[in-house]
């Protein structure tokens, strides 16, 4: 087939060669200078272990058959058990002297306490200048007679990853503590781990209880805690004793003790410091955001339009709405016994001895006194109660009249019955 013989199709075809040419030049031009690699990128904890660094070791301890109570304060005191073993973390805070003497009472009775403090005591040697302040002691480094300092080594001399080699209950293991600080205590401890930055872990027998001080918790962070032997350490480090059952997790964050008194130190920050501590740019904005609404909708164009009236409604409409829905409703015999027992009624009262008149005679009276036909008057009587004439057996029910000489819908059949009623009751 020759596609020249056909210019439409030859126009076609040489427009799809002219975008075609290009794109496939592209196309060869970028898979030969690119190529397609994988990139590992650190987006950091996602979910609880954003804001919980100690949610791997929680789920370790968990899963080595340890029932974990993780919290961000000291628990009551008075609850521990002699079994029961407290990691606590403290930041930015320190126990109270009543907390202290409830812990040594429990430490005494078999309780197993694991802790790190943030308070750092000056060397000896050094004096504290006019613009550094002398550290508040810490009740609890006062009761073990253990001090806390930083080494003044420079950054680059100092080892982050180094690991230290522990020997524990015949494991060798490697444990990568903090090279910035160190421990120093006056009194015999059971057992001491150190390296060449300094005493990182003293273990003291007190009665029937143990107490351990670390220079940092660092290797059972989410980020450190499968590094080296840090796991199998930590889970040495809780069942020094005896096999753990419950294991408290605590990693306290408070005000401290020159701010707060120790009744507002065991209490957990309240909504409103949270939400200004971690979004008040996004408070400020709301607030900013709100003034100039309001700015805006305080100005107006043009005077402000005259409240409408309140329409009240006609009684006559609220009686003509009532008898729809009735009507509607299939409810039109409640309507009928109830306007010509209103005629009856008035009867009694005004002539009662008409009651016991034949339909024919009352007929003819009333006809009488109202100038309606006798026999328009008879035929409304003589309509049953027992059976509808307007229900939806009887779908049609004529009356016939002289004046009007003509047949009308069941409706207004009906409303014309009801006329004839209501004004005999009021011409008696």
């Amino acid at each position: 087939m020759n596609f020249f013989k056909f210019p439409i199709l030859h126009s076609k075809l040489l427009w799809l060669v002219i975008f075609s040419l290009p794109l496939i030049w592209v196309s060869y031009w970028f898979f030969t200078h690119y190529e397609r690699v994988s990139k590992t990128v650190h987006t950091g904890f996602q979910g609880p272990a954003r804001s919980n660094p100690l949610l791997a070791a929680e789920y370790l301890l968990k899963r080595m058959g340890a029932t974990v109570m993780a919290t961000k304060t000291v628990p009551d005191l008075k609850k521990l058990e002699k079994e029961d073993t407290l990691i606590l973390i403290q930041e930015d805070s320190a126990l109270s002297e009543a907390q202290v003497d409830l812990l040594r009472v429990w430490i005494t009775l078999g309780g197993h306490l694991i802790f790190v403090s943030d308070t750092l005591q000056n060397d000896e040697q050094d004096e504290p200048t006019e613009a550094e302040d002398e550290p508040s002691p810490d009740p609890l480094l006062t009761f073990l007679q253990v001090s806390q300092y930083k080494n003044d080594a420079e950054e680059s001399d100092l080892e982050p990853d180094q690991p230290t080699q522990v020997t524990w209950q015949d494991y060798s293991l490697q444990v990568a503590f903090s090279p910035n600080y160190r421990l120093e205590g006056t009194r015999s401890p059971v057992l001491k781990i150190g390296d060449d930055n300094g005493i990182h872990l003293l273990t003291y027998s007190i009665g029937e209880g143990i107490v351990t001080v670390l220079s940092d918790l660092w290797f059972i962070e989410n980020d450190a805690i499968e590094k080296y032997d840090h796991a199998q350490f930590l889970w040495h480090l809780v069942n020094v004793k005896q096999p753990v059952t419950r294991v408290w997790l605590v990693r306290q964050r408070l005000l401290p003790r020159s701010e707060a008194t120790d009744s507002q130190q065991a209490q957990v920050p309240t909504l409103w410091q949270l939400l200004w501590l971690h979004g008040w740019t996004i408070i400020l904005s709301v607030a900013t955001l709100i003034l100039f609404w309001l700015w805006f909708a305080s100005r107006r164009f043009g005077p402000v339009l005259p409240e409408p009236p309140l329409t009240r409604r006609r009684l006559l409409e609220h009686i003509e709405a009532s008898g729809h829905f009735l009507w509607q409703h299939g409810q039109a015999q409640r309507l009928w016994n109830a306007t010509k027992q209103a005629l009856m009624t008035r009867l009694k009262v005004v002539h009662p001895d008409w009651s016991r008149l034949s339909n024919q005679e009352l007929s003819e009276r009333l006809a009488q006194m109202s100038g309606w036909e006798e026999q328009e008057i008879e035929e409304v009587f003589n309509l049953s109660s027992a059976v509808s004439p307007f229900s939806k057996v009887r779908r049609r029910f004529f009356l016939m009249t002289k004046k009007s000489g003509r047949r009308g819908g069941q409706e207004a059949e009906f409303t014309r019955a009801v006329q004839i009623l209501t004004q005999l009751r009021n011409a008696l």
